[in-house]
């Protein structure tokens, strides 16, 4: 799997964009701004199969109506978030004074779930904590997670505004601590990392979770 990435829009939002380089399917990953540099990338591909939402706050998904206007592709995010697309004040909005364009998802995904591109699979995880809806996406052929705003490089993502769940999220830290192996770790914001060193360096990820206190 081929894996680009875009920093996107005010808020510095990772926009990747997947390749399954057999069969030219991809995938867009969370269109805060769909970007002409972004756009360029896309051509690229020969069918763009998803747009994958990590969640529903407002700087993931700001362009996701463009991007599926110019793509035709699937939009997809978790049941627990998707009423953020289409208006619920867990999406933020509000905190920036302006509305993005609503529109309802296509396939709503949930722990387990399985999507293709081509014949790699991107396992759904759910991982609520920074939103009910969070999720990473798993690639375990491509030893890659997209970890949207759960899991950064030595931090993790923020649990105070609305939606937000601090026990949750120490659930969910726990849960890709407990991940066999090493992997590529691409977060929502900020730089890549490896899972391993995130083990070893994370104040979160390197201490016992469940005596943890925010």
């Amino acid at each position: 799997m081929k894996i680009t990435q875009f920093t996107v829009g005010e808020m510095g939002v990772n926009c990747y964009v997947l390749e399954n380089e057999e069969t030219g399917e991809g995938a867009v990953v969370d269109p805060g701004r769909f970007t002409e540099e972004v756009q360029q990338e896309v051509k690229k591909l020969k069918k763009v199969k998803y747009i994958l939402l990590t969640h529903g706050h407002f700087d993931h998904m700001w362009e996701v109506k463009k991007a599926k206007d110019i793509t035709g592709a699937s939009i997809v995010i978790s049941h627990e978030d998707a009423e953020c697309l289409t208006g619920h004040t867990n999406n933020l909005y509000q905190h920036v004074g302006q509305e993005p364009e609503w529109i309802k998802a296509d396939i709503l995904v949930g722990e387990g779930d399985e999507l293709f591109l081509g014949d790699e699979k991107i396992k759904v995880m759910l991982t609520p904590g920074h939103s009910p809806g969070s999720v990473c996406y798993m690639m375990e052929e491509a030893g890659a997670i997209l970890t949207g705003d759960t899991l950064f490089c030595l931090t993790c993502g923020r649990v105070d505004m609305e939606g937000g769940d601090p026990a949750a999220m120490l659930k969910s830290l726990q849960r890709l601590k407990d991940i066999e192996g090493d992997y590529d770790v691409y977060p929502g914001h900020n730089r890549a990392t490896t899972l391993q060193q995130e083990k070893v360096r994370n104040r979160y990820l390197k201490r016992d979770l469940s005596q943890w206190y925010w």
